[in-house]
């Protein structure tokens, strides 16, 4: 089954006007419009919202209520909840998500990119896109100028579920243009993200005065961004990184000879996808990305984006954004940045 929410035989997803999406589903949409236009375009004209409906069991022909719930869609009244919750807990409304990245574009200079909904309407993702273009050209490469560089547009990203899995998640995507890359490097540091539980109401204004958390990461992206691009690495030195990133730093060049036959096949798969993006991969041919720390991460990163079957190609998204590609991608940027250490 497809990852994206196909309520009403339709994929309930916008995009913005000119960014098709690989799958070819989904709403064209004016990147002009609000998150709540935005949404109505996505849900084709049936927005709808969570709201919460009691938790009981019938016995001996009377109905008993317990003191948890469930949260449902207000539109066919699907539970999103496998279990019930406790009565603590506070779903973070769609109503609420879209008050919130309004105040993005409207106080910050972002505007929608992306609108989603996920697993019958069990988790929504919604991407932010800033007006400001930023180059990545290295701290001692004069040469390159805001034409010659490697453009990374920043993005909010704000993820929820309403099926308790995952609390709300607000944070700093990168995006590599030429690639479209997810540089989910934020996701590395603790302190630049936000995260709200569900044991805390969504208060819209206490969390955007937090915003400010968010652009210092940044300014430190781009610092260490442009070092990973000073950094050189051989064919030697890169086939190692491979190797670290394939085994999250359990094996070296020597070690890999213990292993059996099945676990070597599944460390050089890793790798062999790795190789591929680096030397074939969109971007890897600038200037910023040839044989250079920069170009090593954004291939692995490129892998776990854009590698695999047709038939994976939902589950590499879940993996992508909330699964062991995103861990994948974030132990691949630490070891890179051990390099310049």
């Amino acid at each position: 089954m497809h990852l994206l929410d196909m309520t009403n035989n339709r994929a309930n997803m916008a995009f913005c006007i000119g960014q098709p999406c690989w799958h070819g589903l989904g709403t064209p949409t004016d990147p002009a419009l609000s998150p709540q236009e935005w949404w109505n375009v996505a849900t084709g004209g049936q927005p709808w919202d969570v709201d919460v409906a009691p938790d009981g069991y019938f016995y001996n022909g009377k109905w008993h209520q317990t003191d948890h719930k469930h949260i449902v869609r207000s539109d066919n009244g699907k539970n999103l909840t496998t279990h019930s919750v406790s009565k603590i807990y506070k779903p973070h409304t769609i109503a609420q998500l879209l008050e919130f990245t309004e105040r993005v574009c409207r106080e910050a200079g972002y505007s929608m990119n992306t609108l989603i909904s996920l697993d019958e309407g069990r988790k929504l993702v919604c991407l932010a896109e800033e007006g400001h273009t930023h180059f990545i050209g290295g701290t001692g490469r004069s040469l390159l100028s805001d034409h010659t560089g490697d453009k990374i547009k920043t993005y909010v990203l704000i993820v929820t579920s309403f099926d308790a899995t995952m609390t709300t998640t607000i944070s700093v995507t990168k995006i590599r243009v030429v690639c479209n890359n997810t540089l989910q490097l934020a996701l590395g540091n603790r302190d630049v993200l936000l995260n709200v539980t569900h044991r805390d109401a969504f208060n819209v204004d206490a969390i955007f005065s937090q915003m400010q958390v968010i652009e210092k990461a940044n300014q430190t992206f781009e610092v260490q961004a442009n070092t990973l691009v000073d950094i050189p690495m051989s064919d030697t030195d890169i086939t190692r990184f491979f190797l670290d990133v394939a085994s999250r730093g359990t094996l070296d060049e020597h070690s890999i000879r213990e292993l059996d036959k099945d676990d070597l096949s599944v460390v050089r798969q890793r790798m062999t996808k790795y190789s591929q993006f680096y030397k074939t991969g969109p971007g890897q041919d600038l200037i910023t990305a040839s044989n250079t720390a920069w170009g090593a991460v954004n291939a692995v990163l490129g892998a776990v984006d854009h590698s695999g079957t047709e038939k994976g190609r939902a589950g590499r998204f879940k993996s992508a954004f909330f699964g062991t590609g995103r861990e994948t991608k974030r132990y691949a940027w630490e070891a890179a940045l051990r390099l310049a250490a």
